[in-house]
């Protein structure tokens, strides 16, 4: 399932705005994280998703609340081919954070992999419904929102 970014996700869901967290962490902690998160990012572009993980990891253990890492993870286990692993992670971030869109798109695409349509189709449909005006532009996802149903 290639959607962009060169490994199967959409590029909007790797690149997340705001690190807005970072505000309330002491500066050195805060630089080491985003540190962290860049070269996490960087990893992922070389399709290094090993790397990435570990940075991931990295930043949760110091942030263990922390959105962006969170779906930067589980984006990489997906890469990685595992599913559920992401998917646990992602009902835990949406738990917590009911208003984090690109997590319903995720969680989606994680429920397709493991075959579950209806969930798919229902964590799509929230995706849409969270913020029917932030829904991304890419045609892919356009396309995989119309094949089930969503728009």
């Amino acid at each position: 399932m290639r959607l962009s970014g060169g490994f199967g996700l959409p590029a909007w869901v790797m690149v997340l705005g705001g690190l807005f967290w970072m505000l309330s962490l002491p500066v050195s902690q805060a630089e080491d994280i985003q540190a962290w998160m860049s070269q996490a990012s960087a990893a992922v572009q070389r399709g290094d998703f090993k790397t990435a993980e570990k940075q991931y990891r990295r930043v949760l253990k110091e942030a263990p609340d922390e959105p962006n890492a969170q779906l930067g993870l589980a984006s990489t286990l997906m890469a990685e081919q595992r599913a559920t692993e992401a998917r646990v992670i992602l009902e835990a971030l949406l738990k917590k954070n009911p208003d984090f869109q690109p997590a319903y798109y995720l969680l989606g695409m994680a429920y397709e992999a493991g075959g579950d349509m209806a969930r798919a189709r229902a964590a799509y449909q929230a995706y849409v419904s969270s913020n029917p005006s932030r829904v991304s532009t890419d045609p892919q996802v356009r396309i995989k929102l119309r094949q089930m149903g969503i728009f």
